[in-house]
């Protein structure tokens, strides 16, 4: 159940294909306690990681919905800079019954199909609001790291907080990359944005986020090979 957030499916496969085949670095903390129910619903990324199959999003958002067999449905979407909206569907599987904490995407493409996701999960909810307000997702290896919202902003003290608890756990938050919604930005009448991004430095943003290459140069190989144009 990533966040993620409208991509399309064969580059979500790949990048999850990509997470679960580094090992964890160590012990990644995680929520105590998830009510799914709660948990479900519409989540607004306020903050993200750079990510290759994310380089054109501005405004991301997961819907999750409950299904009858335990199971997570989960639906991507962004509205990119090129004007359109990118989906993605799959299916989340917890995999620490103990928390509901952990779970286990997989998204509907080939890649996916063929290669599965971490039997440890590529969803792990690290932080979450006792109101289920707002949460903060990744993944062990820290090469993925999300922060959630019910609405599309977040309070500066709240992301502040939250980005100081990813930097304890040792997430390289100087790379983080904040929501543009430059719309909800102009209503605000000021920048949402913290030194770590601003709406006026998209340019760069798009730059950093095409030029991050896995650090597994076998993995980035599959990368090009999925996702070069044919």
């Amino acid at each position: 159940m990533r966040p993620w957030l409208g991509i399309h499916g064969t580059i979500l496969g790949a990048a999850l294909y990509a997470c679960s085949s580094i090992p964890a670095q160590d012990t990644l903390p995680t929520a105590t306690a998830v009510d799914l129910t709660r948990y479900a619903g519409t989540w607004y990324e306020i903050a993200r990681l750079p990510l290759w199959f994310q380089r054109h999003c501005l405004d991301s958002k997961a819907v999750y919905s409950i299904r009858t067999d335990g199971k997570v449905d989960v639906h991507n979407e962004c509205f990119t800079d090129e004007g359109r909206t990118d989906e993605a569907n799959g299916v989340a599987t917890v995999v620490d019954p103990k928390t509901n904490a952990k779970l286990r995407v997989v998204f509907d493409n080939w890649f996916a199909r063929a290669f599965g996701a971490s039997r440890d999960g590529n969803y792990w909810i690290i932080e979450l609001d006792a109101e289920y307000r707002f949460a903060m997702v990744g993944t062990p290896d820290r090469r993925h790291l999300w922060i959630l919202s019910r609405s599309p902003s977040l309070a500066e003290v709240t992301y502040a907080k939250l980005v100081e608890r990813a930097a304890t756990l040792g997430f390289p938050i100087s790379d983080l990359i904040r929501d543009t919604r430059p719309s909800l930005h102009e209503e605000q009448g000021r920048s949402c944005c913290s030194p770590f991004t601003d709406a006026r430095l998209f340019v760069k943003q798009r730059a950093t986020e095409r030029t991050v290459l896995p650090r597994n140069h076998r993995l980035f190989d599959i990368h090009r090979l999925v996702l070069s144009p044919r």
